[in-house]
């Protein structure tokens, strides 16, 4: 697994969100979104997609995650969608096989954080997929970008 910290300069996000405890509800999420995503004004050409993790509650497992797409911020957006601004700053980047996804948190936030130098940042964590990616094709890859600042 490969780890950079590399500035981001922020994007617009388009998508649908679930709320819920079921990491099960991700994947039925990403079908419905795929399903419907040109139907996004403003889309933009390239099919990457972000997955978005959001109010992650430790003590009753509750999170919402978005699955979306980069897009202008412009026109109405189709019914059951919503949108989220993922800010500039700082971002540690890791790079990894789709099927480490479930591991990758746990490594991320238990183990190489607490060590790292970094402290979690302001902004959102989210997952990026390039438009090329398939999660079906072995060895696929992915990346979790993780808001970040130098500890003091």
């Amino acid at each position: 697994m490969e780890v950079e910290i590399l500035p981001f300069m922020g994007v617009s996000v388009a998508g649908m969100e679930y709320t819920g405890t079921d990491p099960e509800g991700i994947v039925q999420l990403w079908t419905d979104f795929v399903q419907q995503a040109d139907g996004i004004p403003g889309k933009y050409p390239e099919d990457d997609g972000y997955g978005i993790l959001m109010d992650y509650d430790p003590e009753t497992g509750d999170f919402t995650y978005m699955a979306g797409t980069a897009w202008s911020g412009e026109g109405e957006l189709p019914r059951g969608m919503t949108s989220v601004e993922i800010g500039s700053g700082t971002y540690a980047v890791f790079t990894f096989e789709f099927d480490m996804v479930d591991e990758i948190y746990g490594f991320v936030y238990d183990e190489w954080l607490p060590v790292s130098g970094w402290v979690r940042g302001g902004g959102c964590d989210f997952e990026y997929y390039p438009e090329e990616f398939v999660p079906s094709d072995e060895g696929v890859l992915m990346q979790l970008y993780v808001s970040v600042e130098e500890a003091e």
